[in-house]
This record gives C-alpha cells, sequence and structure tokens, in this order.
C-alpha cells in the first residue's frame, strides 16, 4: 500500500485539472492512502462550501473509484478573524475498507492549519476521551481511563 502526503494547489477548474488528478490517483496503484492540504473545498468531506476546485476535485475521486475520509470539523484557521474556518485537509484512500481508517484532529500543534493523522488498521482501539492534564489528580484519571480501556 502507497501512503503519500501532499499540499496540492489546483491551478483550474478545467479538464487539465481533472486529467492530472486522475493520473496523480492512477499513479499510486490499486491501494493508497495520501492526505494533506488540497485546498479544495467541499460539502461532502465537511467544508462550509462548494468551490469549483472542489467539485473538480470531487468528480476524480468518483471518477477513480476513490473515498475521502476527514474529521469533518475544520482543519484551516484563519487569521483575519472576521472570516470562518474551514475544512481544507483531508485523505483520499483506494483498496482500503472504511472500518479500517480513523481520521483525528491534532490541535495540540500550533499553525493555521490543524494536522490530521489516519490511523489505519484491522483492529483499530476506541477512541480515548480528551483529558487536558493540569494536575497530578488529572494524571490519574488518565492512567485510570487507560487501564479500564487497554486492561
Amino acid at each position: 500500500m502507497a501512503f503519500n502526503s501532499v499540499c496540492r494547489v489546483l491551478s483550474s477548474t478545467s479538464c487539465s485539472s481533472f486529467c492530472h488528478l486522475c493520473y496523480f490517483f492512477q499513479s499510486l496503484g490499486p491501494r493508497f492512502l495520501v492526505g494533506g492540504d488540497w485546498k479544495a473545498k467541499h460539502t461532502t468531506w465537511g467544508a462550509r462550501l462548494i468551490t469549483p476546485k472542489g467539485r473538480t476535485f470531487l468528480s476524480a475521486i468518483h471518477e477513480c473509484h476513490c473515498t475521502h475520509y476527514s474529521t469533518g470539523e475544520p482543519t484551516y484557521w484563519l487569521t483575519d478573524h472576521h472570516r470562518i474556518p474551514d475544512l481544507l485537509d483531508f485523505f483520499v484512500a483506494r483498496g482500503v475498507t472504511a472500518n479500517s481508517i480513523r481520521v483525528e484532529s491534532v490541535f495540540e500543534l500550533s499553525s493555521d492549519h490543524s494536522p490530521i493523522i489516519a490511523t489505519v488498521g484491522t483492529h483499530l482501539p476506541p477512541h480515548l476521551p480528551r483529558i487536558i492534564l493540569t494536575g497530578t489528580h488529572c494524571v490519574l484519571i488518565f492512567l485510570i481511563t487507560l487501564t479500564l480501556t487497554y486492561g
């Protein structure tokens, strides 16, 4: 299986961009997972709105028999507080079953994009509750939760 990361800008919504995306997906082989900042918005993967680039991208995903995976929450945080955050970062996969992929945001890092992590496997562990460690009692709660979850 191929794993890749991208920061891709579709230069236009023309046939050449569509063909370029299809060629890119085909070049990765029958099984792959590729993710990153696609700079394409579509409500199908959780963006607030649909742009022409998003339409082109979704068409290429369908044409190449791929699937998209996202957190469904914003991943791009603008510095202008008058603008609304949106989802630009997501994964595209082919040949991978949906129940073997989990996508999560990582909020601990500082950037205008929230990093996303895809966990791939046949036996995914359950989600652990998010705990903010502010004192020794929180560490104890975390250790109890971890013990109860994983034995």
